[in-house]
């Protein structure tokens, strides 16, 4: 939450994140005001800091400023592949076991209310379940941010510099390497879907 308050206050105005096929964008204090929107709604649905929300968004700048907004708000964001089907969603369910499932901008459905929430927020990234059951770890804001920060240090990412990402917003490399980097060092970021060959 310190990072997008300082790159709201810095930055304000600058684009953070762009749809790389589209017109759309999101700027620094646009992805503030998303944070407290995502706060409240949460706030007023009984779901906690610490409680493990579900992500899940086709549109690829949807998805990603949801994603940040929920980091920004506290919770934990357990993201989930767009294209999965019924039964793989499931399955990370029940390992997440998220309290509330966020579709896209601030559509929020409350699943549970007896999910016990964490010590603070983060991403809860789980297997796939292709050689057995999924596994789930809960990666926390303080490691998120060191990785984060620590990428845009020795990439010497600036507020100048424009970035691209084609990678799943659902992996942690998209999460971490591409928006909390890019979060930190307050540049710019197109997020397309995911790599495709057309």
């Amino acid at each position: 939450r310190q990072w997008i308050d300082i790159a709201a206050r810095h930055h304000g105005d600058d684009v953070y994140l762009a749809d790389a096929r589209g017109t759309k964008t999101l700027t620094y204090s646009g992805l503030l005001d998303a944070v407290l929107t995502w706060e409240a709604a949460l706030d007023a649905a009984g779901l906690p800091p610490g409680t493990p929300v579900a992500v899940r968004a086709a549109d690829p700048l949807e998805y990603a400023t949801t994603l940040v907004a929920l980091l920004g708000a506290g919770r934990v964001a357990v993201p989930l592949d767009p294209e999965a089907p019924p039964a793989d969603v499931a399955r990370v369910a029940e390992v997440a076991r998220p309290a509330g499932f966020a579709e896209g901008t601030f559509g929020l459905k409350v699943l549970r209310r007896d999910t016990e929430p964490a010590d603070g927020g983060g991403i809860y990234l789980c297997t796939s379940g292709t050689t057995g059951t999924p596994k789930g770890i809960l990666l926390r804001d303080e490691q998120l941010a060191h990785v984060a920060a620590s990428v845009a240090f020795h990439h010497r990412i600036s507020p100048n510099d424009r970035g691209y990402s084609s990678l799943p917003l659902f992996h942690v490399n998209a999460e971490v390497v591409g928006l909390l980097a890019t979060l930190g060092a307050g540049a710019f970021l197109a997020v397309d879907g995911k790599f495709r060959s057309e």
